[in-house]
């Protein structure tokens, strides 16, 4: 039997229509109030073409206002923007060699004007990314009006095209974010400098709780004052900025509320820092996550230790283990909160991960081991044994033993509901994981598992695999 389709909602009826609509009353009023006849039509013989125009996005602005529920003003505005985009590329796409060019670029001027619509002070947020490129300017130019706004993001959008904000352009911006005083995102990758961030913490600064300024070259050492005003931080991201490590150091020493230090892989060196300069007693920081050096990759036993003596709360840990440098894992299982640890490279006893395991095991969420060595049956039923909390877990190019020994063991994990296996073993591994989670809902397995649809068929036959999606 054919399925219905289901029957959409009013609400979604009427939303579908606003791009239409606005593009047509744009493109309408564009053209008309450029031709003498449309103002002796209208009696407007003592307007000019720009009085009309004023006139007719003042209206329509009214008439959008006058039937927008608030609850939907962030759709509504989506679908605005998308309306007087359509309507700006429908007079692009009608220029020709035989048309009047002076007529031509005042419709397409008159068109562009419509973004007035969008000056909207209750509107509270506002991501570039959704902007099309044929408007970015003026959405820009309508910042200071937007006094509402908790949540800014500037960059390049999915359209490309993104012009660098740098020089008499960043000074101007700095100068617009004067407005909004109730910024509680901000966000401006690449192209922020310390004038902008000054000028968002001067406005905003009681209220920011998140900032990224990733791969921005003009923030330097001298926009850490900047930074340290805003004490509500909890997020911030500074990757890629001129910020030396002792002034990383400064930040996390200054702002006691920062939980999530995004793509800190300089987390070791400030810590390092700080415990350099040696000003505070014993400190403890609320730091959530961990990923080693992007420079050096390997960290030693030490650096590890003072992680998880000055970031104890450490949730989610990404470390790349060599065995010169760091040749035990113990000390990662001071981090009691740890929920998502991804472990890359190490030997299963010789690294003591079978006693990493079995301390942290129970807290662990998702497991990821990725290039272990020393895995088998009995390596596998530990680990299931230990982490019985597990929801999903890796074994990416793992080196698992020929050896079928222990195969009959079997640790159910009643929680495990993502199985991920991309490493070259045996099928017996596989179909021992199958039935040790009898509560799998997804799998990824690479081609080198050398599983076959009679492993499948022979798997669903014994009863396993019921809740696979």
């Amino acid at each position: 039997m054919v399925g219905r389709k289901p029957v959409p909602s009013l609400r979604a009826c009427s939303l579908r229509c606003i791009p239409r609509m606005v593009k047509e009353n744009i493109v309408r009023a564009a053209h008309g109030t450029q031709c003498s006849w449309f103002r002796i039509f209208r009696g407007d013989l003592d307007s000019s073409p720009e009085d009309v125009l004023n006139t007719q996005i003042v209206r329509f602005k009214e008439y959008i206002l006058q039937h927008v529920i608030w609850t939907d003003r962030e759709e509504v505005f989506l679908l605005l923007m998308k309306g007087l985009d359509e309507g700006f590329q429908q007079i692009r796409n009608g220029w020709s060699p035989s048309k009047n060019h002076s007529q031509y670029s005042n419709v397409l001027e008159a068109v562009s004007m419509f973004t007035e619509v969008l000056a909207w002070p209750s509107l509270k947020y506002l991501d570039f990314c959704d902007v099309p490129r044929s408007m970015r300017s003026r959405m820009l130019n309508l910042i200071p009006r937007l006094t509402g706004l908790q949540v800014l993001i500037i960059g390049p959008g999915r359209s490309g095209g993104w012009v660098p904000i740098k020089g008499l352009a960043a000074l101007d911006l700095s100068g617009k974010l004067t407005a909004l005083k109730k910024l509680t995102w901000f966000s401006m990758k690449r192209d922020c400098t310390r004038d902008i961030l000054s000028s968002v913490v001067l406005n905003s600064g009681q209220t920011i709780k998140i900032i990224d300024v990733e791969n921005s070259k003009g923030i330097t050492d001298e926009s850490v004052p900047v930074l340290l005003e805003c004490k509500g931080i909890h997020e911030l991201n500074i990757y890629g900025t001129k910020i030396e490590d002792e002034g990383r150091a400064r930040i996390i020493m200054g702002l006691p509320k920062l939980r999530n230090l995004v793509r800190a892989d300089f987390l070791c060196d400030a810590l390092g820092w700080i415990d350099y300069l040696d000003e505070i007693e014993d400190p403890v920081y609320e730091i959530r996550d961990f990923m080693p050096s992007q420079d050096y990759f390997f960290h030693e036993t030490w650096q590890l230790e003072i992680v998880t003596r000055m970031c104890p709360k450490i949730e989610k840990m990404l470390f790349i283990h060599h065995p010169e440098m760091c040749p035990s894992l113990l000390p990662i299982s001071e981090l009691k909160h740890l929920t998502d640890l991804q472990l890359h490279g190490g030997d299963w006893k010789e690294s003591d991960m079978d006693k990493l395991l079995h301390r942290i095991g129970p807290g662990l969420i998702h497991l990821g081991l990725i290039s272990v060595k020393g895995l088998n049956f009995q390596t596998l039923t530990e680990l299931f044994k230990s982490c019985r909390s597990l929801q999903a877990v890796v074994f990416n190019n793992c080196d698992f033993s020929e050896s079928l020994s222990g195969m009959n063991q079997c640790n159910k994990n009643e929680n495990l509901k993502e199985l991920v296996v991309i490493s070259n073993l045996r099928t017996e591994y596989i179909t021992w994981m199958f039935r040790s989670a009898p509560n799998l809902e997804i799998i990824h397995l690479g081609y080198a598992t050398h599983v076959k649809d009679s492993t499948f068929l022979q798997t669903l036959a014994e009863g396993h695999l019921e809740k696979l999606q």
